[in-house]
């Protein structure tokens, strides 16, 4: 007998703790039927791409999924350049700001999110070369890669890896600002990859499965408040409204849990 598989997954995402009295006393737990597992959800190894980029007045980035932004350099023939050689994107006294920029990639679904990508290094550069990582999660300010973000000069080993963890939000997007200004100067910029956390489970057809934890959502603040529970989307659960419902999916599914309390009439929400 042949049995179907299809996945469920179970976000344990926060969606904001409010800004109010204890609140980030209160959390939910994943269940021991939920498997925490690790995808890539992003990554950029420019395979294929050679020669896309910008040189001399010519911009070029039909089929990628990056864009450049090269308004700030100066880039005087095609021997000056921001472009992908030998499968990296590289700069090469470009007398000026050249900025790589990723789509923008949804997170929504996963928790501690990690960025990292390969910076490297390849002339006599001075200190005002640079090479600099920064994100924008949600579309707010750019922050600097917390590993390496902001590097310039000459570093060793040539090749850093530069990263940032712990994120968590709807979308995230990564830019890299480089400059050099000397035709011996080259920066590369490899291997961008964006990866983050879910929980998920594996069922047979026909077979059921509890969702959320020994204790959904736990509060660890003064008190014994009530709590509440949304189970999202409602179909194929027993009920929606209590810790741990039972599922009896018949297709591939992502349930999301909201869990409420008022503390001292100060409404508190994770998810």
């Amino acid at each position: 007998m042949r049995f179907s598989k299809f996945l469920i997954t179970i976000i344990f995402l926060t969606v904001g703790h409010y800004h109010y009295s204890q609140c980030s006393n209160l959390a939910v737990t994943a269940g021991s039927n939920a498997n925490l597992v690790t995808e890539t959800l992003y990554e950029e190894t420019f395979s294929g791409q050679n020669g896309k980029g910008a040189f001399g007045s010519n911009i070029d980035v039909t089929g990628c999924t990056w864009t450049v932004d090269v308004s700030s350099a100066t880039l005087s023939n095609n021997d000056d350049y921001f472009k992908v050689v030998n499968e990296k994107l590289e700069a090469k006294d470009v007398d000026g700001n050249c900025i790589w920029y990723s789509p923008i990639i949804n997170i929504s679904n996963y928790h501690n999110i990690s960025l990292s990508l390969n910076a490297t290094d390849d002339g006599g550069m001075e200190f005002t070369d640079i090479f600099d990582s920064e994100y924008s999660l949600d579309g707010g300010v750019w922050t600097p890669f917390l590993v390496n973000g902001q590097l310039s000069g000459n570093w060793w080993p040539p090749t850093k890896v530069v990263s940032q963890n712990g994120l968590r939000g709807n979308n995230v997007r990564i830019r890299v600002i480089i400059k050099n200004d000397q035709a011996n100067e080259r920066h590369q910029l490899d291997d961008i990859k964006v990866t983050g956390q879910t929980y998920k489970a594996d069922l047979c057809y026909g077979t059921s499965i509890n969702l959320g934890g020994a204790n959904t959502a736990v509060w660890s603040g003064s008190g014994n408040p009530t709590i509440s529970y949304t189970w999202t989307p409602s179909s194929s659960l027993d009920d929606p409204t209590i810790s741990n419902p039972t599922a009896n999916p018949t297709s591939d599914i992502i349930y999301k849990v909201v869990s409420s309390l008022y503390d001292n009439g100060n409404l508190c929400k994770d998810s």
